[in-house]
Parts: C-alpha cells; structure tokens; sequence
C-alpha cells in the first residue's frame, strides 16, 4: 500500500499532466480563432515561448509539437508538485507549534 505522500504526489503529478491538456487545448482553439478571424495562412500556437502547434489555413489539420507539449506537462507537473508539498510541509510545521 502507498503512503499517504506518495499517491498524493501521484495525484499531483497527474493533476499536472491534465491541467497541461487543458491549457494546450485552449491555446490550440485560440490559435484556430485567429486564423479564422484574420484569415493568415498559417499560424504557431506559442505558449511562454514554447512553440506547441503549428495551424495551415488550408483544410482543418494542424501539426502538433509532440516534445515541446510533453515538455509542458513535465515543466507544470513538476511546478505542482513543488507547490503542493511546499504548502503541506507549511501547514505541517505550523500545526506543530
């Protein structure tokens, strides 16, 4: 049986891995709002830097960026984690004094 930090820094990181799909997927609806309203030809969906997808006008395919979105859900899973156990360790200490 796991302990009670370890699954929840399994559920952290997880937790990381799906707020990543939500925030890519919103960027890639938002990149496909741009090119439709101003009509570019083609178009990079950039998130803080990262380039994550790549949209043509023509047809409605685009060309996902597989390392760099992988390497987002990394970078937020890891922040999570941090962030978590940070504030546990936090409440932790302050319970005990």
């Amino acid at each position: 049986m796991l302990k009670r930090q370890e699954m929840r820094v399994i559920i952290e990181i997880l937790a990381g891995i799906v707020l990543s799909a939500i925030i890519t997927a919103i960027a890639i609806s938002t990149g496909y709002f741009i090119i439709n309203k101003n009509g570019y030809a083609n178009f990079d969906v950039n998130l803080l830097g990262l380039n994550l997808y790549r949209i043509q006008n023509y047809g409605v395919s685009g060309e996902p960026i597989i390392t760099n979105i992988m390497f987002l859900g990394v970078i937020l899973s890891i922040l999570l984690v941090i962030i978590i156990e940070l504030l546990v360790a936090t409440n932790k200490r302050g319970k005990k004094q």
